[in-house]
């Protein structure tokens, strides 16, 4: 197809054709180099707070979430095998290999940027991955009687964050607003952007991996002794119940008894659960 026009009228079209793209909401937030302006939504949903703690793996151009992090450090109910073997082998005195497997923290949080664009308001709420460098001038500015909660739809307060640097080497200051302000003037406005919001429990806990998943994916059960052989067994052990499933039911079918179904599957799941997972160092 044969372009129309000069190329000043083709970028006109482009910049007009981007514009009517709709990336939709919920898109991750990121501070340009400068300052900008941000003002965090408060909880919603499950959350108990305007924030939610995260942790991630980065392995292999890949973020995974850790199951530990996310769950406020619970290892024993929400255990990480990315964490098992970073602290493995950092134990083994292997630090530079530990350090392939460390946790990255950050502090998720609903936000809109201010000033305010133009179209769909509602669309403004966006994630902040908000770094530790920042989330501790939110700690000390909510500990602090003069600020308080300053995700407050009603008295609370902006933030400033001014950003130098690119990737690593990026550097954040975080300051409060001069006085507090409402999050909106509006109540239709303030209504569309609580709704607008992502329940921030509900949003990481989807993302999070099963154990099994995530040692295979990431990869690191290569490093849990017993890992492969055991996730073999099991794979067996599942040939033999469906087996042993036919036998029971043509045994049945023979003598015309009648099972509930219920039996079956609490006999599945109890043969299952007997199964024990790999050994977990």
């Amino acid at each position: 197809m044969k372009r129309q026009g000069t190329k000043a009228d083709m970028l006109k079209r482009l910049q007009q054709k981007v514009q009517q793209i709709d990336l939709g909401g919920g898109a991750f937030w990121k501070p340009q180099v400068g300052r900008s302006t941000i003002r965090i939504i408060p909880a919603v949903g499950t959350m108990e707070f305007f924030f939610k703690e995260v942790g991630q793996h980065y392995i292999g151009n890949t973020y995974y979430y850790c199951p530990t992090v996310c769950n406020d450090g619970d290892s024993k109910r929400f255990p990480c095998p990315i964490c098992e073997v970073n602290e493995a082998l950092y134990a083994a005195g292997e630090k530079e290999a530990a350090a392939q497997f460390r946790v990255g923290r950050r502090f998720y949080m609903n936000i809109i940027e201010r000033p305010a664009p133009p179209a769909k308001d509602a669309d403004r709420v966006q994630i902040f991955a908000a770094p530790q460098s920042v989330m501790q001038v939110i700690i000390s500015l909510v500990g602090d009687p003069d600020y308080g909660d300053i995700s407050d739809p009603g008295i609370g307060f902006d933030l400033k964050i001014d950003r130098t640097g690119e990737g690593k080497e990026s550097k954040y200051a975080t300051l409060p607003g001069a006085k507090p302000c409402a999050l909106s003037t509006s109540e239709e406005l303030l209504e569309a952007l609580l709704s607008s919001a992502k329940d921030l429990n509900t949003y990481v806990g989807e993302k999070i991996m099963s154990y099994d998943d995530l040692a295979i994916k990431s990869g690191v059960s290569v490093y849990i002794d017993g890992y492969e052989d055991k996730v073999e067994d099991e794979e067996e052990v599942e040939l033999e119940e469906e087996d042993e499933d036919d036998e029971v039911e043509l045994e049945e079918e023979d003598e015309e008894a009648e099972v509930k179904p219920s039996q079956v599957l609490t006999s599945r799941l109890n043969a299952r659960l007997a199964v024990r997972k790999p050994v977990r160092k």
